[in-house]
């Protein structure tokens, strides 16, 4: 599909579904401006008890291919028969628990679903050569086991000691 209406439909999801969110965000290829687009990934943090009226919106006009806590996946079928997969990513709020602050995962999951694979592999391989570990759904992360970044995109790039790189930027 190309990345006109690609756009088209991934914002009109999108709009749809942003009244159930704290933040959502269009990722994947659409993010990164490619010509021509396989699927619409979103990522969303959802609001507080909004998890399952997401997944029964996105439910009422595809079919559900996965249901899972992290990821779900449907096929939508538009009126001229093409059908398309929708990716959506649900992010988890920061928490506070008795030891310490988590931070949100917001940044790392859209990072990590903009993509594109090799921008992740060289994130990855960009961690371990300071010593870090870059994990998609959890952020930048020490030895020590703590983590570093993960509640926005500009935190990522700041813990790797990286500029920040636009998303159509993203393709190496």
């Amino acid at each position: 599909m190309n990345l006109h209406r690609a756009t088209h439909i991934a914002q009109g999801i999108r709009d749809q579904l942003a009244p159930l969110c704290e933040q959502i965000e269009i990722a994947g290829s659409i993010r990164r401006q490619r010509a021509e687009v396989g699927d619409v990934d979103l990522v969303i943090l959802p609001k507080a008890g909004q998890t399952a009226a997401i997944k029964q919106r996105c439910a009422l006009r595809c079919r559900v291919v996965r249901d899972g806590e992290q990821n779900c996946i449907y096929q939508l079928t538009l009126p001229d028969k093409v059908e398309f997969q929708i990716d959506v990513f649900l992010a988890r709020p920061a928490r506070q628990d008795l030891l310490e602050a988590v931070p949100g995962n917001f940044g790392t999951l859209l990072i990590c679903r903009t993509g594109s694979k090799e921008h992740n592999i060289f994130l990855v391989e960009h961690a371990k050569r300071l010593g870090l570990r870059w994990n998609p759904y959890r952020g930048v992360i020490n030895s020590a086991g703590h983590v570093l970044a993960s509640a926005t995109e500009a935190d990522i790039f700041t813990a790797l000691d990286l500029p920040f790189m636009a998303p159509e930027k993203r393709e190496r």
